[in-house]
C-alpha cells in the first residue's frame, strides 16, 4: 500500500524549504510490528532529527540515523495506545531547532 501526500496545511508549507512536497513512499510498518518513520531532507540543510512526543512523560527523543544526503529514519516499537501522536524537531546546520508535523504522515492535518 502507497500513499502520497502533497501538504496544503500552513504548517508544512512554513517548512517547505526542509521537506519534500510532492513523494510516494510505503507505509513504515514493518514485518514484526515496528515502524520506520522517514524524514526527507532535499536541500540537505538537517543536523539532526528527533521525535518529540509525550507519551512517557520528560525523556530524551529518539535521534534519527541519516541514510543518506536526503534520507533520514528512525525504526522504533509503537507503545501500546489508540493514537500516537509526534512531531519531527529538526536542527539544522546554524543550530537553528524546527519543530514540524511529519509530512510524510497521512494522518496529520
Amino acid at each position: 500500500m502507497h500513499f502520497s501526500i502533497k501538504p496544503s496545511h500552513p504548517a508544512l508549507q512554513a517548512t517547505s524549504a526542509l521537506i519534500s512536497t510532492d513523494i510516494s513512499l510505503p507505509l513504515p510498518i514493518n514485518p514484526d510490528g515496528s515502524v520506520t518513520i522517514t524524514h526527507l531532507d532535499p536541500l540537505s540543510r538537517a543536523k539532526s532529527v528527533k521525535l518529540r512526543h509525550w507519551l512517557l512523560g520528560k525523556r530524551t527523543p529518539p535521534s534519527f540515523t541519516q541514510v543518506d544526503d536526503v534520507r533520514w529514519e528512525l525504526r522504533f516499537t509503537l507503545p501500546p495506545v489508540h493514537r500516537f501522536e509526534y512531531q519531527l524537531e529538526i536542527t539544522l546546520g546554524d543550530d537553528s531547532t524546527h519543530t514540524v508535523i511529519d509530512p510524510l504522515n497521512p494522518f496529520s492535518f
